[in-house]
């Protein structure tokens, strides 16, 4: 997906992500700021959030495989991502911060390479050497199938983009939380319910 892809959110998170973007513009139009949009996708690595139903796909994965527990996916598995280590996300924000050439412009962060979530079961289980199982549970309504971003705007203005494969940066993510995160049955509970059916809505959306 190009910066100027179609845009049709179908989610309050979707929607409020164009609108702060509409909001920039306009400070950006009306000269009160030299502003420049930047798309980081899928964001990952150390000390990334894993309580709760909210915690994150690849720290839930890694923890849970530690442990020798199943890794849970939704549908089969193909739904796909463009994931980017960390260090490359927040290197390239700051070198756009830092370029004359990017004010005013819209940037995807990203490496422009999809991976499935089953893929990155796959890859923990192997990296953990665990022999952890990995099993299917329904879809999730209204979940995105794919999503690739394309970072040649931003190679184009930098000169580069994100280059660290999906195998790497899980390897460097692993091994933080193998350092960092006690297994603890406290940690372990911390990860939430594996489906979300039995939980309360939202206060707003209740009748």
């Amino acid at each position: 997906m190009p910066e100027d892809y179609y845009f049709r959110p179908e989610t309050i998170y979707g929607a409020s992500k164009l609108a702060g973007e509409y909001y920039t513009q306009v400070f950006q139009r009306a000269g009160w700021l030299s502003t420049i949009i930047a798309r980081p996708h899928n964001t990952y690595g150390p000390r990334e959030h894993y309580e709760g139903y909210l915690g994150e796909v690849i720290p839930r994965f890694i923890l849970l495989a530690l442990a020798g527990k199943p890794l849970t996916i939704y549908g089969d598995g193909t739904q796909s991502r463009d994931f980017t280590y960390v260090r490359e996300t927040s290197d390239f924000l700051l070198r756009l911060m830092e370029c004359d050439g990017a004010v005013s412009g819209t940037y995807n962060v990203c490496r422009g390479q999809e991976v499935s979530i089953r893929e990155i079961a796959e890859l923990i289980a192997e990296l953990s050497g665990s022999k952890t199982e990995i099993r299917a549970l329904p879809s999730r309504p209204g979940d995105v199938l794919r999503l690739c971003g394309d970072p040649t705007r931003l190679r184009a203005v930098l000169g580069d983009s994100p280059r660290i494969s999906i195998r790497e940066g899980l390897a460097r993510t692993l091994d933080w939380f193998r350092e960092n995160v006690p297994l603890s049955d406290d940690v372990l509970a911390s990860l939430g319910p594996e489906n979300w059916t039995g939980l309360e809505s939202e206060f707003w959306m209740r009748p």
